[in-house]
């Protein structure tokens, strides 16, 4: 299996398992933000001189929404939608980190990671899960066990909503806003 990122912006993959194609360049920005240059790259969003001017930084590289680091090799990992990310407390949750580490419950057949408002931490990292079976569906204290074998316990989700399913592009992609 390989790993690919790209946007439409990039007309398609820029990097395979991190790696970027020959001439792309990628840099981290404020808030870690992915920021790319390249021949692959847009010229702008036709006949929307706004938007195309928000896309891109003064100096020309395309602000991509999404968070990622470069490794010591020059890898580029991505973290996930800066919009995604949950600021609970004094820390920043990535809701595919936990997505991923709760997918494979035995008894979680789907699952959807978001934050929801809480008075006290700013927000809460909740989980929208489709049971495996309707009659034993996991409890919260079952995902928050499990997730916690492989991520910090405040990454953990402190509310577990059930779902019959998790809303879905056509093309399978997780639509977060839709979550109920």
């Amino acid at each position: 299996m390989v790993t690919t990122y790209g946007l439409t912006e990039t007309c398609g993959g820029i990097a395979y398992d991190g790696r970027l194609f020959e001439d792309t360049a990628v840099r981290i920005g404020s808030g870690g933000e992915i920021q790319v240059q390249g021949p692959t790259l847009m010229n702008g969003y036709r006949h929307d001189a706004a938007a195309t001017a928000d896309a891109f930084t003064l100096d020309g590289w395309l602000r991509t929404g999404d968070a990622g680091e470069l490794d010591e090799d020059a890898a580029l990992h991505v973290r996930g939608r800066l919009d995604d990310a949950i600021r609970t407390g004094a820390e920043t949750v990535w809701p595919q980190e936990v997505e991923s580490a709760i997918r494979h419950h035995p008894k979680v057949a789907d699952v959807a990671i978001a934050g929801r408002p809480d008075p006290e931490w700013g927000a809460r990292v909740v989980a929208f899960v489709v049971p495996s079976r309707g009659t034993d569906p996991p409890s919260l204290e079952e995902l928050r066990d499990h997730a916690a074998e492989r991520l910090a316990r405040f990454k953990c989700p402190r509310e577990l909503v059930l779902v019959e399913e998790i809303p879905r592009t056509a093309s399978g992609k997780l639509r977060r806003e839709a979550l109920p």
